[in-house]
C-alpha cells in the first residue's frame, strides 16, 4: 500500500476521533514499501511510528508481531514496542509504535552483518508460534508455486525461463527438515536496520509480518542483500561477509537448507521485478545466476 498524506492525514484523524489520542502527523520515515510516518503527541511531546498495513483486518497478525518483537529485544539492541493497533473498516489496519533512534543502514556492511548474526541469535526458540508461518509458506512457494512466482517468471519470456532452469535445481526432488519453531522477522536486511553514524545498530524495525519457522530464513535472506547491493547499490560483497553468513546458516540448518532458501529469496525478488518491469527483471535475474554460481 503507498499512503499519500491526506489518506494518512485521514487515518490521524479518525485514530484521534476514536481512541481519544491528540496526534499530529509529522513526517513520512524513508524507505518502506508500505510507508511509515511520525506522529507526535501534541500534549506530550512523544513521537511515534504510525503505519497503516493493510485494507483488511490484519489486527491478529499485528498482535503476534508485537510478541515476536517482544521476544527479540534486548538492552543491546532494541526492537520497537507496539502501541495501539486497530482496524478501521473504510481505511485499514493500522499500528502505533516506539521510534527508535539511528537511521535506516545505507549498506550491508561486514560490521551491520557481524551485529545481526547476533540479534538473529535471538531469534532461536523451541516453542514459537505465533503468527505468519514462514517455514510453511516457504514450502507451498517452492514446490507448489502458491504465491504464483514461478508463473509469473515463467511467462516473461526466455530469460525467465532461463533464470528458472538455473534456480530449480536449488530446491527440487530435495527434502529439507528446517527449524520450525524459532521466531522470523520475513524481511530480514539492512534497509530495516537503524544505525548510528559510526555504523553502530541501535534497532530493528518492520516486524509486520513476524512470525515462526527457520531463522535461517532470516539469515538467507540478509545473504540475498549482500549480493543484491552490488546491483543496486554498487557496493560488492565482502567475500568474508558471503563466507561468515554461509557458514552459520550451514550450522543451524545446514547445507540443504541454505540452498533451499536462497532458491526462495532468488525467486521473490526476482518476481518483484518482473512486477516492476524489464530492467528491474533483467537485474535480478543477472544477481540469482550468481547467486547459484557461487552456491
Amino acid at each position: 500500500m503507498a499512503h499519500d498524506p491526506n489518506k494518512v492525514a485521514a487515518l490521524v484523524a479518525a485514530i484521534n476521533s476514536a481512541h481519544g489520542q491528540d496526534l499530529e502527523l509529522a513526517d513520512k520515515m524513508p524507505r518502506g514499501v508500505n510507508g511509515a510516518w511520525t506522529v507526535v503527541h501534541r500534549s506530550s511531546g512523544l513521537k511515534e511510528v504510525l503505519k497503516l498495513v493493510h485494507e483488511t483486518d490484519r489486527t491478529q497478525q499485528l498482535l503476534a508481531a508485537k510478541e515476536c518483537s517482544r521476544i527479540v529485544n534486548s538492552s543491546m539492541v532494541s526492537t520497537p514496542a507496539f502501541g495501539l493497533i486497530g482496524y478501521f473498516s473504510d481505511i485499514g489496519t493500522f499500528y502505533l509504535q516506539q521510534f527508535l533512534p539511528g537511521l535506516p543502514s545505507p549498506l550491508p556492511t561486514h560490521k551491520l552483518v557481524v551485529q545481526l548474526l547476533e540479534l538473529n541469535n535471538r531469534q532461536e526458540s523451541s516453542c514459537h508460534q505465533r503468527g505468519r508461518n514462514h517455514y510453511d509458506l516457504l514450502q507451498r512457494t517452492l514446490w507448489e508455486d502458491a504465491q504464483g512466482w514461478q508463473k509469473r517468471i515463467k511467462g516473461f519470456g526466455p530469460e525467465g525461463f532461463d533464470f528458472l532452469l538455473r534456480v530449480w535445481p536449488l530446491f527440487m526432488d530435495r527434502q529439507i527438515a528446517g527449524r520450525t519453531t524459532d521466531v522470523v522477522h520475513g524481511d530480514f536486511q539492512h534497509y530495516n536496520a537503524m544505525v548510528t553514524e559510526e555504523d553502530v545498530l541501535t534497532g530493528y524495525v518492520d516486524w509486520d509480518f513476524a512470525g515462526y519457522g527457520d531463522r535461517s530464513i532470516d539469515l538467507t535472506r540478509l545473504l540475498y542483500d549482500c549480493y543484491v547491493a552490488e546491483a543496486e547499490l554498487g557496493y560488492p560483497p565482502k567475500p568474508e561477509t558471503i563466507a561468515l553468513l554461509k557458514q552459520r546458516i550451514i550450522d543451524i540448518s545446514g547445507r540443504a537448507a541454505l540452498e533451499v532458501y536462497m532458491a526462495y529469496w532468488c525467486l521473490q525478488v526476482a518476481d518483484f521485478g518482473v512486477k516492476i518491469g524489464r530492467a528491474d527483471a533483467l537485474k535480478f535475474f543477472k544477481v540469482g545466476h550468481k547467486i547459484v554460481t557461487e552456491l
